[in-house]
């Protein structure tokens, strides 16, 4: 997704959600990567505590949040398109690899401006696709190579699974 799309009345996380639920999910699971412009910090991307309790009414086919690893960024702030990912990720059962996974558990700063650092480029993966992630990188910043944002170098998914089902 282009950061230079021109504005509408959508706004372009509105319009990842709507196309996530009406027509990638049932095709498999997502890996959603890109600039995405969105502080979220450290906050959670999932809901908290999130259990299964059989005194209270819950719909029958809720599905509980089974991944409750926290995760960690260098880039403590919280802006509002932040707020809209996590709430993204968490109506979508979605999650955030950066801070979380091997490879970069603190969370490196993907933009590097002479104003300051702060993460703004995300991989973030279907939650059933994330116990299977093995490692995920953000490249050290390199002024020749970009004016801002780092390259993320790899991702590496555990041996034997089948990516054909995955729409990325």
């Amino acid at each position: 997704m282009s950061s230079y799309l021109h504005q509408s009345d959508d706004d372009v996380l509105d319009s990842i959600e709507r196309d996530m639920t009406c027509t990638y999910k049932q095709l498999g699971d997502i890996i959603l990567c890109g600039d995405l412009n969105a502080r979220s910090g450290s906050e959670p991307d999932f809901i908290q505590n999130d259990v299964y309790d059989t005194h209270l009414p819950i719909y029958n086919d809720y599905d509980c949040d089974t991944i409750q690893d926290v995760r960690h960024s260098y880039d403590s702030k919280v802006d509002v398109r932040g707020r809209q990912l996590l709430d993204l990720c968490i109506s979508t059962k979605m999650r955030i690899l950066n801070g979380r996974v091997l490879g970069d558990l603190y969370g490196k700063f993907t933009c590097h401006k002479p104003t300051g650092s702060s993460v703004v480029d995300y991989v973030i993966v279907s939650e059933a696709l994330l116990p299977k992630i093995l490692s995920f990188k953000i490249s050290d910043f390199i002024p020749n190579f970009s004016d801002c944002h780092c390259v993320k170098r790899k991702i590496l998914v555990s041996k034997g699974e089948l990516l054909s089902k995955i729409s990325v």
